[in-house]
């Protein structure tokens, strides 16, 4: 096989794969917001995605906060929708993301790198008092 033409495989294997994930996490947010894990005797999300659906933990933890935090946010599922904001960038802003910080979170897990993002979210306020959304895009910024 030729360079190109493997190359143009692995693009379209990348794309199903981008596809299925957005599928099973519209699946998950069903399963979740109705506990249908409990149908199967599983007591939480998490063993029902390892044990049940054979997922990695880590891949199982990623799908269980973002789909947990799309739940009482709902605008992140809707960004998820748009594929504005990939499953790994939902999952770094999930520890700071809120329904009134939402819009500013969700337009910067779009306009930002997983690591700039990763870096600057440890908490939702710096020292001085100015938002942490801010300093990533100072950061962000300042890199360019």
């Amino acid at each position: 096989m030729r360079a190109f033409e493997l190359h143009d495989k692995a693009m379209a294997v990348a794309k199903e794969i981008k596809t299925k994930y957005l599928e099973l996490f519209e699946i998950l947010l069903e399963i979740e917001s109705r506990q249908i894990y409990l149908s199967f005797d599983v007591i939480s999300f998490h063993l029902y995605c390892t044990e049940m659906l054979e997922l990695s933990p880590h891949i199982a933890n990623d799908f269980g906060q973002v789909v947990r935090k799309a739940l009482e946010v709902p605008a992140l599922a809707e960004r998820i929708r748009q594929k504005k904001v990939t499953i790994s960038k939902a999952r770094k802003i999930c520890p700071v993301l809120t329904n009134k910080n939402a819009k500013e979170w969700l337009d910067l897990a779009s306009e930002c790198s997983c690591r700039i993002i990763e870096k600057n979210s440890g908490a939702s306020e710096t020292a001085r008092g100015h938002s942490r959304i801010d300093a990533v895009r100072s950061s962000r910024y300042a890199r360019i």
